[in-house]
């Protein structure tokens, strides 16, 4: 039995959808006899995500000082020099100025690079970036895309050839029964993109008074959120934990979930509280929830930024028990195409060119 040596690369561990993937799929990779599984991170930031012991951790920062010219050119020497020391055969790559990097990196080596974009696929990118892609795309094995519309941009503004369409993988323990609460459930970092004052002026319009909105995430927007719970009389009722190590818990409490974003890659906490039985509602943005929710049928999607509508929703929902259980548990049934084993295998099978 032929071992195979696989690499994954991507700026860090700390919390993050791309973050969460690469180490779900580290981990699943690991567990398999004929897999040797390396990941490399380009910064030293704390992990938020854990590895087992299998997986061989490489940190090519040079220093804390972050990106400047000289760190640069070292991290650049220490990811190729490792790759090609450890034997590695094949390298995915998270992200996309990232994965230009690793492109150059390892360019003349013979190490079959495929290359994941994370962002929402029409989110605006620099010229810079965008002429780095267009050049340095088609020397990839392959790019993998989270969604259909992602795919078709993909291969029209780089020109990579071999596009997959895989959606991301639900962590083994993503799933389970809890005792339900008056809960409205949102979990992502706290950024413009997600949409989270949205949902907050809807939940202030809201006329449940016993029923709780949290929103699970950290991020620059943390102060204003707060206080914009706070100008609308709702602080009482508005939760900002932050990150949190436990939310697989927060996912068994919650009667309803809210995507409120403009824009996504691909919603994994979407797709994790669907495997969970959660009632869901989404802001339809340009990629990603049309291609998980079976709209009526496993959630509900809106047009982004319906914020009047979010609102009758959710006090419908809020209301009508049954209904919420019925979604709920169409959610759980559509979420199983996307576990675990199975998306990681299309991922190892893709990336050796299968």
């Amino acid at each position: 039995m032929k071992l195979r040596r696989i690499g994954i690369i991507l700026p860090s561990l700390s919390h993050g959808g791309a973050e969460r993937v690469a180490s779900v799929l580290a981990n699943n990779w690991s567990r398999l006899a004929d897999c040797e599984v390396h990941l490399l991170t380009f910064t030293n930031l704390p992990r938020f995500f854990s590895l087992e012991g299998k997986v061989k951790f490489f940190d090519a920062s040079a220093s804390k000082r972050g990106f400047g010219l000289l760190n640069t050119a070292t991290v650049f020497m220490n990811i190729r020099r490792y790759i090609v020391n450890q034997r590695i055969d094949s390298v995915l790559s998270f992200m996309d100025k990232y994965n230009v990097f690793v492109l150059l990196c390892l360019a003349f080596t013979r190490v079959r690079v495929t290359v994941s974009d994370r962002s929402g696929p029409r989110k605006w990118r620099p010229m810079w970036l965008r002429i780095l892609k267009r050049a340095t795309y088609p020397w990839a094995a392959g790019a993998i895309a989270q969604t259909r519309l992602a795919a078709e941009l993909l291969r029209a503004q780089t020109g990579v050839k071999r596009v997959e369409t895989i959606p991301n993988p639900i962590r083994k323990s993503a799933s389970g029964f809890g005792s339900r609460e008056k809960l409205i459930l949102s979990v992502g970092r706290l950024v413009p993109e997600k949409g989270q004052a949205s949902l907050i002026r809807a939940f202030a319009n809201f006329r449940e008074p016993d029923w709780i909105l949290a929103i699970i995430g950290e991020g620059e927007l943390r102060a204003s959120l707060d206080a914009l719970a706070r100008s609308l009389g709702v602080s009482d009722r508005v939760r900002l934990p932050g990150a949190v190590t436990n939310i697989d818990a927060w996912y068994r409490r919650a009667s309803l979930f809210v995507l409120s974003s403009n824009s996504e890659g691909f919603p994994n906490a979407l797709v994790e509280a669907m495997s969970h039985g959660v009632a869901c509602i989404s802001f339809d943005c340009d990629a990603g929830p049309a291609d998980i929710i079976e709209d009526g049928i496993s959630g509900l999607l809106l047009r982004v930024g319906d914020e009047r509508g979010l609102t009758k929703v959710l006090t419908d929902l809020a209301r009508h028990a049954e209904r919420r259980e019925a979604l709920g548990e169409a959610a759980r049934a559509r979420a199983q195409q996307f576990g675990e084993d199975v998306i990681a295998r299309r991922y190892l099978e893709f990336c050796l060119g299968k």
